[in-house]
């Protein structure tokens, strides 16, 4: 027999229905002898208002008898309070031709518009053909929708809070951003993007972001309300302020919070600890060429109650000189690096630098910002700071310089999202 197939749209007075299979003319219709399987699959159980769903039928027949043919209607139930199996359908329907497929397989389909909030349920019915029978589903398991929203977004209410209004340099804070919804509109969706303006001597409001910025999922809670957080982990001292924006959903307009009362930060440079801890620091090399390279490394050692020290070490060097003596000007600095812990509540930091000089000594001042629970301490032992440079020639020509080549401290800070 010969087919004939048209693609079909099929146009519903309540709902839109819109079929992605054939429709044509197939063998006659009966009750065939063998029941296929009948899956059907929501591809969504969860949409907004004015979104779309695909409701898929497969259909599983036997090897020997090849895959179903004929059609399945699809039927919608719905708007309910909650998932209710569809046996008389109220919100239109569709009828598809099924596509023949692979082991036996054939599949229809519809694409689904609702008109309203609430719960839409399918019906399902297989039409049978002369060797298969009717079947049909409508298992609320995989069968039922539930569409959110109200048509006209609403404006949530944002409120931010930092974990502490003020921290030592090297240390971080967390900003929490609540994003709080309305009954009908459940909890807020979608993501919040947190960035921040510093330093400034004075809190001041974040409008033009200069230092980063993280984009943080929102976690729904109860109450109609959802979270999201960021970390920030300053790399100067000063203040710094945040702007929270929340980028709205089918539900929520986008709102923002700047409000410097609750997300401006002070970052100080430290040592209002009550334990001194100890600084021990080591040059990878004593002696080197001109242009060579040597690594400073300190490490600070806390106890069990303050544990691994946090912060950071400032390098300051000093030279050329003509012997090895203990540096103790400041005006020349190098880098600032934040410290890594280790285990033994110690943390280390370390700098390489190179030294541009036909020869002379240098020597290495290097002072620990100390944190919340450690005072500030510095190390320029001459027996362990110092480098001394030496050459062929025993002249010393043109001017003596030492750079850094290797650090690991931000300009500015970073900013960095959450994550569960």
């Amino acid at each position: 027999m010969r087919r004939y197939f048209v693609h079909v749209i099929a146009v519903l007075s309540t709902v839109t229905l819109v079929t992605a299979g054939t429709a044509g003319v197939s063998g006659a219709k009966a009750n065939g002898t063998v029941n296929p399987t009948f899956r059907s699959a929501l591809s969504s159980s969860s949409i907004p208002l004015g979104n779309t769903a695909t409701d898929t039928a497969t259909l599983i027949g036997k090897e020997k008898r090849g895959a179903p043919t004929g059609t399945v209607t699809f039927g919608v139930c719905g708007p309910t309070a909650s998932a209710t199996p569809c046996t008389s359908p109220n919100a239109g329907s569709a009828t598809v031709s099924l596509t023949p497929g692979a082991k036996s397989h054939s599949t229809g389909s519809v694409t689904f518009s609702p008109s309203a909030a609430g719960w839409f349920c399918f019906l399902d019915q297989y039409g049978g053909d002369s060797h298969y029978k009717p079947v049909s589903d409508n298992d609320t398991s995989t069968e039922c929708l539930h569409v959110t929203g109200g048509g006209t977004k609403t404006t949530p209410t944002l409120k931010t809070s930092l974990s502490n209004s003020s921290i030592l340099l090297g240390s971080s804070a967390v900003d929490t951003a609540t994003v709080t919804g309305s009954t009908a509109g459940g909890s807020p969706t979608g993501t919040v993007t947190f960035a921040a303006c510093g330093p400034t001597t004075t809190p001041t409001p974040c409008t033009s972001p200069n230092v980063g910025s993280a984009t943080a999922g929102l976690s729904q809670e109860s109450g109609n309300r959802s979270v999201a957080g960021a970390t920030i982990t300053p790399g100067t001292t000063g203040w710094y302020c945040f702007l929270d924006q929340y980028n709205g959903d089918a539900n929520y307009t986008s709102v923002s919070d700047n409000d410097t009362s609750s997300e401006c930060l002070h970052v100080t440079s430290g040592g209002g600890g009550s334990f001194t801890p100890t600084i021990t620091s080591a040059l990878s090399k004593t002696q080197i060429s001109p242009g060579g390279t040597t690594t400073d490394t300190v490490t600070v050692t806390g106890n069990a109650t303050g544990g691994s020290p946090m912060g950071s070490v400032s390098f300051y060097v000093c030279g050329p000189t003509s012997s090895a003596t203990p540096c103790t000007s400041t005006n020349n600095g190098l880098a600032t690096v934040g410290l890594s812990a280790e285990s033994g509540d110690r943390s280390v930091a370390s700098l390489t630098v190179q030294v541009e000089s036909n020869s002379g000594w240098f020597c290495f001042l290097d002072q620990y910002s100390g944190d919340a629970n450690y005072t500030s301490v510095s190390d320029n032992d001459a027996s362990s700071e110092c480098v001394h440079v030496t050459s062929s020639s025993s002249a010393s020509h043109g001017s003596a310089t030492v750079v850094a080549v290797s650090q690991s401290a931000p300009s500015r800070g970073a900013v960095k999202a959450l994550t569960s």
